[in-house]
């Protein structure tokens, strides 16, 4: 502090010797204070000499003041400084300082203070909480992402093995139940990706399981490794986003993919029965997509190339979806459209009714109606429920979709992932599921 040897008043002790001076005539402001921001002053005449009183952030503070100042210039300040804030009601804003006069008190935080604070920090929060929840959906997607890139990876060693990709399904003969009745096919044994384990560092499963056995059933089976097995999540095919179960009522560990094997059921049955009527040209050229029940396809039976094949899609099924079992492992993308021609192409590639080589906003009106199964609503609410048909193996509660908002992850032969809206334009999907086509495949 301080201290001044001329002037031993209460009121001027521990002030600045530049305040106490008493040679000092004129009124003169702190340089950190200033003139201009000097927001109420008040006069008073003690003994001949000038006194001023700045008020400064609630804060009285003397600025200049004459010589002999005791007793009288106190007295004089705090009758003056009373009378003016009792009379405005303010008086509990002020007490009494034997060194600096009255000081304003600090005021209490108020009530609406606080509420301001509080709807301040509530806007802060509604501004911010979209911005965060679209971070962490973009997170999940990526991470959607990169679950699809290293199983295609995994086709991709697989096929560098055995010179073809895995089949989702082993087809099989029905058990009969008499002699009398007629022999069917069923899809079942091992999934495609009980096949690819070994390259997604999953050893110990595959080694505990008895793959080569193609008549295998690994859902009815009782055999404590493949019980195991069956219940064991692989984290890889589970989806971030997905909101559903990741175990069915039976105990067995999901998958949130499946391998795209047909533009539609009715070119997937074909699988199991070759005299089924085919959607379009001849039975021997369906399942028209990549995987194909019971057949291993190699990279040159892609006519309408690897990267414009699709190989994988997202499904939100939490039923039919074990990931161990051939019968879950495949879907179609779409509903059959009521005819297919090769009218615009010129008999080079089929295509359905209505196409005029244009997609999206520019599509057919007949194409803009129809609806590939991505933009199907199959929750137990929704509009579509039980919409997708019945084809080969257990019947999906679920058709190809997703969790994430408006798009689902598809991955292509080529090892490529690339998202694609949930109103994907039908004949673009359509070529895009094709294997042998010679579509012009659009990119989606």
């Amino acid at each position: 502090m301080y201290q001044n040897s001329n002037h031993n008043s209460p009121l001027t002790d521990g002030m600045p010797a530049s305040v106490c001076d008493a040679n000092v005539e004129k009124e003169k402001f702190p340089k950190r204070y200033g003139r201009k921001k000097a927001r109420e002053s008040s006069d008073a005449m003690v003994q001949g000499r000038n006194i001023r009183l700045i008020r400064k952030k609630g804060k009285p503070f003397l600025l200049s003041a004459g010589a002999g100042l005791k007793y009288a210039l106190r007295t004089e300040l705090r009758s003056r400084l009373s009378d003016r804030y009792n009379r405005a009601g303010n008086a509990s804003l002020f007490h009494y300082s034997h060194s600096w006069g009255f000081i304003m008190k600090r005021r209490a935080f108020s009530m609406l203070d606080l509420l301001v604070v509080i709807a301040v920090i509530g806007i802060l929060i509604a501004l911010l909480l979209p911005a965060v929840q679209a971070a962490r959906g973009a997170a999940r997607r990526a991470g959607c992402v990169n679950n699809m890139r290293q199983l295609a990876i995994a086709m991709h060693n697989y096929h560098d093995g055995m010179k073809k990709f895995p089949p989702p399904s082993t087809i099989l003969d029905e058990a009969k139940k008499d002699e009398k009745q007629e022999a069917k096919k069923v899809v079942g044994g091992f999934s495609l990706f009980t096949k690819v384990l070994p390259f997604m560092e999953y050893s110990s499963i595959y080694d505990s399981l008895p793959i080569k056995d193609q008549k295998f059933d690994p859902l009815a089976s009782k055999d404590e490794n493949v019980v195991r097995a069956r219940g064991t999540l692989i984290r890889e095919l589970i989806c971030p986003q997905n909101r559903n179960a990741t175990t069915n009522k039976e105990g067995a560990a999901l998958t949130n993919y499946k391998a795209m094997a047909a533009t539609s059921a009715e070119s997937l049955k074909i699988s199991l029965d070759p005299k089924s009527p085919a959607p379009y040209g001849e039975a021997k050229d369906h399942p028209d997509g990549g995987s194909v029940p019971g057949k291993g396809i190699r990279i040159s039976d892609f006519a309408d190339g690897s990267s414009h094949t699709l190989m994988f899609v997202e499904t939100t099924d939490d039923s039919n979806s074990a990931w161990i079992a051939g019968s879950d492992a495949q879907l179609a993308g779409e509903p059959k459209a009521a005819k297919y021609t090769r009218e615009y192409s010129n008999d080079t590639y089929w295509h359905p009714d209505g196409f005029n080589g244009r997609y999206d906003a520019d599509a057919a009106p007949a194409i803009k109606n129809m609806r590939t199964y991505l933009g199907y609503d199959f929750s137990p609410t929704g509009k579509d429920k039980g919409a997708y048909p019945d084809s080969v193996g257990r019947r999906p509660a679920y058709g190809p979709g997703s969790s994430h908002p408006n798009t689902v992850n598809h991955a292509f032969f080529d090892a490529s992932i690339r998202t694609v809206s949930k109103t994907v334009d039908y004949a673009a999907y359509f070529f895009a599921i094709t294997r042998n086509n010679g579509d012009p495949s659009p990119e989606m």
